[in-house]
């Protein structure tokens, strides 16, 4: 393998792993809130009067 390709592979790797890190940022936050969406909903009116 000559020195250019290995070059571009290396340009090619870095580029997936930021891909990959600006994906996860924004999917994080969205699979925090799927899990805290039930418990919210629970915590709502249940039509009790104190």
């Amino acid at each position: 393998m000559s020195e250019e390709n290995k070059t571009e592979l290396n340009e090619q790797k870095t580029e997936a792993r930021r891909d990959f890190i600006k994906k996860a940022a924004y999917i994080a936050p969205v699979v925090m809130t799927m899990s805290a969406m039930p418990s919210l909903a629970q915590a709502g009116s249940n039509g009790q009067t104190e």
